[in-house]
């Protein structure tokens, strides 16, 4: 005991050690300030990586959702093959007349920005008739009705007549860059189909 502290030698080890507890001392080691920012530190960028991982999933998710229906999707992430067969699905296919020796002689970004209008209108008249936008290749517009949720096939047919006219009427209308008028063909066919991811 020396004054208000109390020291202790502690024997067995090949080197000195000496503890000293006093009034005005403490238990609590000096680097604990250090120990405590740290693990902030490091609780802050666990979060940090954590939402950016949240936030690319969400994003992968969207842009999966606009390529593939909802049932697909879920097959692919429970690691199964999707595919389905269909009874009756109505098939409509669109290309513009001419599209080749039309852009031939116009710019790579005018061509971008002519098919970037068309398909943008065809998107906005897939949405308002119902029907599920399957592909774009080229200039050719592929959706279908009945497909990827079955449906009545008559109800699905005139539905998708009605999109091709509403397709034909909108070039018509649409106001593309240089004054271009544009003129499309439309197909509709309606039969059994496999809907699948490859």
């Amino acid at each position: 005991l020396k004054g208000d502290s109390i020291e202790a030698q502690l024997p067995g080890f090949p080197y000195e050690v000496i503890l000293r507890v006093s009034a005005g001392s403490s238990l609590t080691p000096g680097w604990r300030a250090g120990l405590i920012a740290a693990v902030v530190l490091i609780s802050l960028v666990v979060s940090a990586l954590i939402f950016l991982f949240l936030l690319k999933r969400a994003e992968a998710t969207y842009l999966l959702r606009t390529m593939m229906p909802p049932k697909a999707i879920r097959a692919i992430r429970t690691g199964r093959r999707f595919a389905e067969p269909l009874d009756n699905v109505v098939v409509l296919f669109s290309d513009i007349v001419g599209y080749t020796s039309l852009t031939a002689g116009m710019d790579p970004l005018d061509v971008v920005e002519v098919l970037n209008t068309v398909f943008g209108c065809f998107d906005a008249l897939s949405a308002h008739h119902a029907v599920y936008k399957l592909d774009i290749v080229g200039d050719g517009y592929i959706c279908v009705a009945g497909a990827p949720d079955t449906e009545d096939p008559v109800q699905a047919a005139v539905r998708m007549a009605r999109m091709g006219l509403a397709m034909v009427e909108a070039m018509g209308k649409l106001q593309l860059p240089g004054g271009l008028h544009l003129r499309i063909r439309v197909g509709v066919h309606v039969g059994p189909a496999v809907a699948a991811v490859v």
